[in-house]
């Protein structure tokens, strides 16, 4: 069964692309009022302000178009940044040799944080090198994956 936010990502991805981006990712948060609407967008020239204000602007006229999701009461749209949040399984294997910054569902030895090296990607976990031991983490078990930029 697709979730939510795939389904809006796929409501999306056809008026986002036509601008010349591509959906990183969407993310939808509620606080109980308000429902947010993140979409992070991306492409092989980078992201400005403009630009996501120009998406912000095209993906109001589709959200006020669909009636279905009048629920929505505020939307974010931005780059996914140096530090992105890894979304897709794709981008978790583009990933492989970068340091993750993980939140699991429910706690691996005592930690539902850890951060090290993406060693490799399969279908259903990934192995990550952590305190120099490397660690088999199921997919289902990864709540948010996101790169720990390195500046040098």
């Amino acid at each position: 069964m697709i979730g939510r936010t795939e389904q809006l990502e796929n409501l999306l991805a056809p008026t986002v692309e036509a601008m010349g981006f591509e959906i990183w990712g969407v993310e939808q948060a509620s606080n109980g009022r308000t429902v947010k609407l993140r979409v992070y967008i991306d492409s092989d020239h980078g992201v400005t302000v403009d630009d996501c204000q120009s998406v912000s602007d095209q993906i109001e006229g589709f959200l006020d178009a669909e009636e279905a999701l009048t629920d929505i009461t505020a939307l974010e749209v931005s780059s996914p940044g140096l530090d992105r949040i890894l979304f897709k399984q794709e981008q978790l294997q583009a990933s492989v040799g970068e340091t993750l910054d993980l939140r699991l569902q429910w706690p691996l030895e005592g930690s539902s944080h850890i951060r090290g090296e993406l060693r490799r990607v399969a279908d259903t976990g990934i192995w990550i090198v952590h305190d120099g031991v490397e660690k088999q983490i199921e997919l289902t078990q990864v709540h948010r994956a996101r790169i720990v930029p390195q500046f040098s």
